[in-house]
């Protein structure tokens, strides 16, 4: 577990640090980072979860903070970024490095928290990570993951997206059921819609126009963005 000092001075980092948008690098499988770069911004707080430094490196940028107990990082990256803060965690622990940098996240303030590498590999750390995203979600905070293909959101209000006309949407519950679905410029329109789990209604819907809006009254919906 990491100190107290520790702790105390990444505080201190973060009060002094101007933005509120997180962007936490996962494990998981990236295989062309080139998407990325054009998203981040200066102001940034970036956060590498273990084996996720391995993207960070590739990108060229400086991480603000190591977070994991850094059983599948390289130890040439570790030592190329010793110089970063790390809070270094036991193997054996209650939660997965990812969900601690989203603790730390919400902790330190974030209104905005991005995943990478987030999906691929074993279906089991998959769904840990989506299911992540529950925290924030639930205390109104923004939480998503972004891939090459597709990207994640969860929603338990109201969100707008922008995407292309015509692109792929699918609508899955988190939650036993997600009541008062509404969705605008969909091609199949929802009002006051239910949607249960493990019902296959929600799938495949279409962009109608480049902007739409989907809000639900009660429950967690997951929003799949497919970008292919």
């Amino acid at each position: 577990m990491p100190s107290r000092d520790t702790i105390d001075m990444l505080i201190s980092t973060t009060k002094g640090f101007c933005s509120v948008r997180f962007l936490l690098f996962a494990n998981g499988e990236i295989n062309d980072c080139s998407y990325i770069k054009p998203m981040i911004l200066e102001s940034d707080f970036v956060i590498a979860v273990d084996g996720g430094i391995k993207y960070i490196d590739k990108l060229g940028i400086k991480p603000n903070l190591l977070i994991g107990d850094f059983d599948s990082a390289s130890s040439d990256l570790l030592e190329k970024y010793s110089n970063i803060k790390i809070l270094e965690y036991p193997s054996k622990k209650d939660f997965t490095d990812l969900e601690l940098a989203i603790n730390f996240a919400l902790e330190h303030g974030a209104t905005e928290i991005i995943l990478f590498g987030a999906l691929g590999g074993r279906i089991d750390h998959t769904l840990a990570n989506i299911y992540s995203m529950i925290k924030p979600t639930e205390k109104g905070i923004k939480a998503w993951i972004c891939a090459e293909n597709e990207d994640i959101f969860l929603v338990n209000s109201e969100i707008e997206l922008s995407y292309k006309k015509g692109t792929v949407l699918s609508l899955l519950p988190v939650t036993t059921e997600v009541l008062g679905i509404n969705t605008h410029n969909l091609e199949y329109t929802l009002i006051n819609a239910t949607l249960h789990i493990g019902s296959s209604r929600g799938l495949s819907n279409v962009f109608t126009n480049d902007e739409a809006k989907i809000g639900v009254v009660s429950g967690i919906l997951a929003i799949v963005v497919s970008k292919n």
